[in-house]
């Protein structure tokens, strides 16, 4: 759309402006991008890893001082230190469907959806009619750009509704087999 608005000679702040928001989009995307697929340091997940076996060893030296509290000593320290090692884990992959992730699948229905949905209700006389519905006043072939937004959004959410709905017969089946 900015394309055919920029082919057209549309110029001045209107084009800056929209300009300046796609640049945004893409940097916010390649932000995103960046965190997805910059792996942990390797000698980070490499002393994480030594945790179990300090926590195995960690008795044997509290025995002597503590006695009967070594038990106690031992569950909290392995507490925190489990701890930081899951904490480790849940922010090497921060996007997915686990249930510590981050929830963009809600991200894209409540907030994008709804702009897209605000843009393609509004007139708009200088597209010639490419986000008004081809079967509305006004639109033409190319108005299947509103078609097709509205269909690749249902798409998207009738396929995140069939995870949602795997992941609860998943979650079903495993507590009736651990039962």
């Amino acid at each position: 759309w900015i394309a055919t608005l920029d082919a057209r000679g549309t110029g001045g702040s209107q084009m800056g402006g929209m300009m300046g928001c796609l640049q945004s989009f893409e940097n916010s995307l390649t932000d995103l991008e960046r965190i997805l697929t910059t792996p942990l340091p390797i000698i980070y997940s490499a002393h994480l890893r030594t945790v179990w076996l300090y926590l195995f060893f960690l008795p044997f030296q509290l025995i002597e001082p503590l006695g009967y509290l070594t038990i106690l000593a031992v569950a909290i320290a392995s507490f925190l230190y489990l701890g930081f090692l899951a904490a480790g884990e849940e922010i090497e992959q921060p996007f997915g469907y686990e249930e510590n992730d981050l929830d963009l699948d809600l991200f894209i229905r409540e907030i994008i959806h709804v702009n897209i949905d605000a843009l393609l209700s509004r007139n708009t006389p200088n597209s010639y009619g490419a986000l008004k519905p081809k079967d509305a006043p006004g639109g033409d072939s190319q108005g299947r750009l509103a078609d097709t937004c509205k269909a690749q959004i249902a798409a998207k959410e009738a396929q995140a509704k069939q995870r949602q709905q795997a992941e609860v017969v998943a979650v079903a089946a495993e507590q009736m087999l651990s039962a």
